[in-house]
């Protein structure tokens, strides 16, 4: 089963906070609930929205949690990626001349502008963690 988990950047300070994402209705306030380990309890932080990102269920070659918005080096190509999810097209894949569409977390390189990606798979031999979109934008 995977984990979920998100990770958001908490407004009062710009620390990443990891936990359960919500929007409270009334006031939209996008939201992450956490274990604060100082305080040995659950917590919430105030996020900023634009921040937001869901763990993939994956890990790098180091054992570090893979993000939406995170950078990554593929070992195989010394490329630069960026993690994200949705459709796009496997270009790995061919099925009688055709290249399918696909849904699900990927990677590509955010520079071209389009929708081909490879699946987020073997990540854990092949792929290393460099930082986020958020905190690295280029």
């Amino acid at each position: 089963m995977m984990e979920i988990e998100f990770r958001g950047k908490r407004l009062s300070d710009g620390e990443w906070v990891y936990g359960y994402y919500l929007v409270h209705e009334p006031t939209n306030e996008h939201k992450i609930h956490f274990f604060n380990e100082k305080l040995q309890t659950m917590a919430t932080a105030i996020v900023d929205p634009k921040t937001v990102g869901q763990y993939t269920g994956k890990v790098d070659k180091g054992g570090k949690k893979i993000y939406k918005d995170d950078w990554v080096h593929a070992w195989a190509n010394n490329g630069k990626y960026l993690v994200t999810h949705g459709l796009y097209v496997n270009s790995e894949i061919d099925l009688d001349g055709e290249t399918p569409d696909c849904y699900g977390w990927y990677i590509h390189q955010a520079t071209d502008g389009d929708l081909y990606g490879d699946a987020l798979n073997q990540s854990e031999k092949y792929l290393e963690v460099m930082g986020n979109l958020h905190d690295n934008p280029e």
